[in-house]
């Protein structure tokens, strides 16, 4: 990826074990923007098939960005709720 295209922000890539893109790519993409995170979850689409893992990883990354820890939800029914709302 060419310096000019590489962004200057945040970047959390994430893939499931199943989908149809390849592991290669977002590896690639991973490593080409500096500390980017790469997370690979169960199926092939983790907001789905893994998606207390994947809630939990994008909050914790999105914490991780703006040091906030207010986001936090419960999985309920198959729907996220804020915390305490239940």
């Amino acid at each position: 990826m060419a310096a000019a295209a590489r962004p200057d922000v945040p970047l959390m890539v994430t893939r499931g074990a199943l989908d149809v893109s390849s592991g290669e790519a977002a590896l690639a993409i991973g490593r080409a923007v500096p500390d980017a995170r790469l997370r690979e979850f169960e199926g092939s689409f983790p907001p789905v098939d893994d998606r207390a893992r994947f809630a939990e990883e994008v909050l914790s990354f999105m914490d991780s960005v703006d040091g906030t820890v207010s986001r936090r939800a419960v999985m309920a029914s198959g729907s996220m709720m804020p915390a305490g709302r239940l």
